[in-house]
């Protein structure tokens, strides 16, 4: 890219700039303090002003990447299906047309863990107790999707506290569950 006057290179370039200009200087050149290097010390000097504008780049390249990232809470829509003769809980996002499936089970199981909790459970205990309830293990993804459903504002069963969850109404989620379920879209 060229450099137009009055505009100044980016990070990189002037470190790239820095290597080149201690590289013509023979030899012999002058290190941060002013020292004479031998070629050795020129080399690593080089090498570290390269290190510097690469990492530095990639700090600013990852802080673009999460400046750029969308939002974790799009907009969601679940529907009921039958897929390969189970029911399960289908999640659509606006930004695809592909659906993260759970079985109807493993949100049962989760909607009925949580309510005999008593207390907030992290992610991996619900897991873990929807496994050996189920006696076999579901992928992590189904027990979210059955989270962030029982979480959803239309539903509203279950709540996240530092990374935690917990049945709003232990006794609400047993009998409101069943009807959640029957008043989604089924397709």
């Amino acid at each position: 890219m060229p450099i137009t006057s009055g505009a100044s290179p980016p990070p990189c370039a002037r470190s790239v700039i820095k290597v080149s200009e201690i590289l013509r200087r023979g030899p012999d050149c002058a290190g941060p303090a002013g020292e004479i290097l031998r070629p050795q010390g020129c080399c690593q000097l080089a090498l570290g002003l390269i290190e510097d504008a690469v990492f530095a780049d990639a700090g600013r390249a990852a802080s673009r990447q999460r400046a750029e990232r969308p939002s974790r809470n799009k907009p969601k829509r679940y529907v009921r299906e039958s897929v390969g003769g189970k029911e399960v809980l289908s999640e659509y996002r606006d930004d695809s047309p592909i659906p993260l499936r759970a079985a109807k089970d493993v949100v049962e199981a989760v909607a009925e863990i949580l309510s005999g909790a008593g207390k907030p459970l992290p992610f991996s205990s619900i897991q873990a107790a929807v496994a050996k309830k189920l006696h076999v293990e579901p992928g992590e993804y189904q027990a979210r999707i059955a989270l962030r459903f029982l979480q959803s504002i239309e539903v509203g069963l279950v709540a996240r506290q530092k990374a935690r969850y917990k049945a709003i109404d232990a006794d609400k989620i047993r009998r409101s569950l069943a009807a959640a379920l029957s008043e989604l879209p089924r397709r």
